[in-house]
């Protein structure tokens, strides 16, 4: 059986699309996202409707339509809620984007920037438009698991356009960069990338400017100067003697703006785990 639900939910049955209905699609996504810890009741109430107050009829009900749906894969529930049984050989698009995120992280850490592309963009285009459309905004439990695979996705994205930039395409990347930028025009990675890449492709002046622009922003926004590896950059620029190596070198994250993952995408991976 093939589950999506970075899109629009999808089930699949021996290729055969299983209908859900639009009032049990939070349930079912619900359900796929807690994963084999399991979600509880109330939970799954909130997902479906809102609130709890005089669902637990109704949440019997949904979950016996979607158990004849689903024959064997919703038990009854146990200590911690209840839960989809996902069986050897099924397909999930969210397993399937982490393993293709993870693997190309890993390939561009050993130096192979084209197999990185390669697994980057597969990995990407398993997320539909809009992404998670049939995942609920609420309750909060639901919203932060949405607020982290956002996140995993933008850090997916991000290392695509680091290992793009290590193939040589440093023109080709400048406007992709622009338009990440129009998004989160204080992320330190991606105004790393564009002033690497603009260095790159022969702009050496518009990047330093670019720096220039970056610290006025900040300074208006936050008070706050470029961290210490955007300095280094700007430095190394100045002096043309940029070395890509840096794009790769570790430093703790202070804010969802910066390089790492928040402490939020960390603790939820470690649950998870």
């Amino acid at each position: 059986m093939r589950f999506a639900i970075l899109g629009r939910l999808q089930v699949d049955r021996g290729g055969e699309p299983v209908e859900i209905t639009r009032t049990r699609r939070p349930l079912l996504v619900t359900l796929l996202l807690a994963g084999s810890g399991g979600v509880g009741a109330e939970t799954l109430m909130q997902a479906a409707w809102g609130d709890t107050y005089g669902r637990q009829n109704s949440l019997k009900t949904a979950l016996s339509q979607l158990r004849r749906l689903l024959p064997g894969r919703i038990p009854s529930a146990r200590a911690h809620g209840y839960r989809i049984a996902l069986r050897p050989g099924d397909q999930f698009d969210l397993v399937e984007f982490r393993r293709l995120a993870e693997e190309g992280k890993a390939r561009i850490s050993t130096g192979d920037q084209q197999a990185a592309v390669d697994s980057l963009h597969r990995a990407l285009k398993l997320w539909g438009d809009p992404p998670l459309a049939d995942v609920p905004e609420d309750p909060i439990r639901l919203a932060t698991w949405r607020q982290e695979l956002l996140w995993e996705r933008k850090v997916a994205q991000q290392d695509l356009l680091r290992a793009r930039l290590k193939t040589g395409e440093h023109q080709e990347l400048l406007g992709d960069l622009r338009r990440e930028l129009a998004d989160d025009p204080l992320s330190e990675i991606l105004n790393a990338l564009l002033m690497t890449a603009l260095y790159r492709a022969g702009y050496r002046v518009e990047a330093l400017r670019h720096y220039d622009m970056l610290a006025t922003l900040l300074a208006q926004d936050t008070g706050a100067d470029p961290g210490a590896k955007l300095r280094r950059l700007r430095d190394e620029i100045a002096a043309d003697t940029l070395d890509l190596r840096i794009l790769d070198e570790d430093e703790p994250a202070t804010s969802a703006t910066t390089w790492g993952c928040s402490r939020v995408c960390l603790a939820w991976k470690a649950a998870e785990a």
